[in-house]
């Protein structure tokens, strides 16, 4: 079995692992993640001790595609299992200031090795030579020198940093979603708040006119902390409504003019 058939049996038991942890909470997919990820790096490494390349190429590969891939994932996790430490113990502003921390210092990475960064994204080959294999390592005190290049790990760092800078968009985009959720709920039934948005929708008044009726549903969802669901069942409803249709609309002109009348005495 050449070492591209073994890693991606690994790959395919670390990916079968991730499935069956889908439904378990951040905390304990990820740590338990990082311990599948790290038992299938040590059976790579130990696999690749008594494994010869065929060729300089087949070596490149596997440093540049195949171990950096695998050790990104671990590098994600365990940002991820921080993340959800940290999370536990602070309030939403100073979740808000430790993302925005973290992406920072992600951008400060990919700054620090632009160039080594734009050689990959734009899949130059001209220094795989030197870059991915191990005849051109320095000696490291503790590195296993059949099992790195010079920059391998540096490739799975800069990989995880696309996976962790959207988990980090991702967790300010909930935030800011939370902050604009509004106090004020709609206690009404569903249909009434559909003729309602279907009137300011119909009579142009939102937008000049110039908006769709599903934009106005969703603000108006938002804005009222409601899911209407299948907004186009309620429409027929209204529809097959017998005799006036517009139920909401007549109590509210009626209420309303009961109230213009209370302010006049």
């Amino acid at each position: 079995m050449n070492i591209e058939q073994f890693s991606n049996q690994l790959q395919q038991q670390v990916k079968a692992q991730a499935e069956a942890l889908h439904a378990q909470n951040t905390l304990i997919k990820a740590s338990r993640m990082m311990s599948v990820i790290q038992e299938a790096i040590a059976r790579l490494q130990q696999y690749i001790h008594s494994y010869k390349f065929a060729s300089l190429q087949e070596e490149i590969k596997f440093f540049k595609e195949i171990k950096p891939v695998l050790l990104s994932q671990y590098y994600f996790y365990r940002k991820q299992l921080n993340m959800a430490m940290a999370d536990s113990f602070q309030d939403e502003q100073s979740r808000k200031s430790f993302y925005e921390h973290e992406l920072r210092k992600l951008q400060q990475f990919i700054k620090r090795n632009q160039e080594f960064y734009r050689y990959c994204i734009t899949c130059q080959t001209y220094l795989d030579e030197q870059y991915f294999t191990r005849k051109t390592i320095h000696f490291s005190v503790g590195k296993d020198l059949k099992f790195a290049t010079r920059y391998d790990d540096k490739l799975a760092r800069l990989l995880s940093v696309e996976l962790i800078r959207e988990e980090l968009n991702e967790k300010l985009g909930q935030l800011q979603r939370t902050s604009k959720t509004s106090t004020i709920s709609w206690t009404g039934n569903k249909t009434d708040a559909v003729e309602l948005i279907a009137a300011l929708h119909a009579v142009g008044s939102l937008n000049n006119g110039e908006v769709e009726l599903k934009q106005v549903i969703k603000c108006f969802e938002e804005c009222f902390n409601l899911s209407l669901g299948n907004y186009y069942d309620l429409f027929k409803k209204i529809r097959l409504r017998k005799g006036p249709r517009s139920h909401f609309l007549d109590a509210l002109k009626e209420k309303f003019a009961s109230r213009i009348k209370q302010m006049e005495l």
